[in-house]
């Protein structure tokens, strides 16, 4: 820009060299009038430079500009996302097959706090229909405190079975970033204690008898029990008869009199 000026400047002088009939005056009034230019010239430049760099605005009031393509969009997006809070849950798996028990039921804790619940209000109303478990089972869910999910079967678990639930990720809050909406958890393989037994002490009579109370945590086949039972002492055989405890889940075993020595 200054090579520019100076060029302009020289040209004015040459220009002033060759009249030779100017006055002083008039001399003056070029030179002033060359160096005006130079100036007028650099700063046009200075302001198309600018303009270059600024976004040139549209001189038509309606027209429409997609705010949506714009990076600014893009990066808030990004930001949000990154900015969401990890919702994490906890897990407790039945630990009883008997329905009318509180341990039959299923339950999920999640990371929620009171200011942010875990699902959207609009859809905690009808939680069931966004859930699905597999193997089916019957039962309700029912969503407490909007931050526990509780699944009381109608029906039975299924002995040593896995079980996999899924929450359709729309009804989560949108505050929370879910990691994995598919959860899987597997039954307690049948099995039995024995709750409580009886032998009597009565030292004045040789005779003695012996009751036993098992219970199952699941359902069992009564009559395939009566059959294959035996209750042995030293190797021998012992008489006993067998009642059922009215939930199903429990025998109870009382023996016939024997001899203990």
């Amino acid at each position: 820009m200054k090579r520019v000026f100076l060029s302009l400047f020289l040209a004015a002088a040459v220009i002033f060299a060759l009249s030779g009939c100017k006055n002083n005056e008039d001399q003056n009034t070029a030179a002033q009038n060359a160096v005006s230019t130079a100036q007028q010239f650099e700063s046009k430049q200075q302001d198309d430079n600018q303009n270059e760099k600024t976004p040139k605005m549209s001189n038509n009031p309606n027209q429409q500009v997609d705010i949506a393509k714009s990076g600014a969009v893009k990066n808030s997006k990004e930001t949000a996302v990154k900015n969401k809070t990890l919702l994490t849950y906890n897990v407790e798996k039945p630990s009883n097959s008997n329905i009318s028990l509180p341990s039959s039921m299923v339950k999920i804790v999640f990371s929620s706090d009171s200011a942010n619940p875990a699902f959207k209000e609009s859809m905690a109303e009808n939680i069931e229909k966004y859930i699905q478990i597999e193997p089916k089972i019957k039962g309700k869910w029912q969503l407490k405190n909007n931050k526990s999910l509780l699944f009381a079967p109608q029906q039975e678990w299924t002995a040593d079975t896995k079980y996999t639930v899924t929450i359709d990720k729309t009804i989560f809050n949108d505050y929370y970033k879910v990691a994995n909406n598919t959860f899987s958890f597997k039954t307690d393989p049948f099995t039995f204690q024995i709750n409580s037994e009886y032998i009597n002490n009565d030292f004045d009579n040789e005779e003695r008898e012996y009751s036993l109370h098992i219970l199952f945590n699941y359902l069992f086949d009564q009559k395939q029990f009566k059959k294959e039972a035996k209750l042995t002492l030293a190797g021998q055989e012992i008489p006993f008869k067998v009642t059922f405890d009215k939930n199903g889940y429990g025998a109870v075993v009382k023996s016939s009199k024997f001899k203990m020595f």
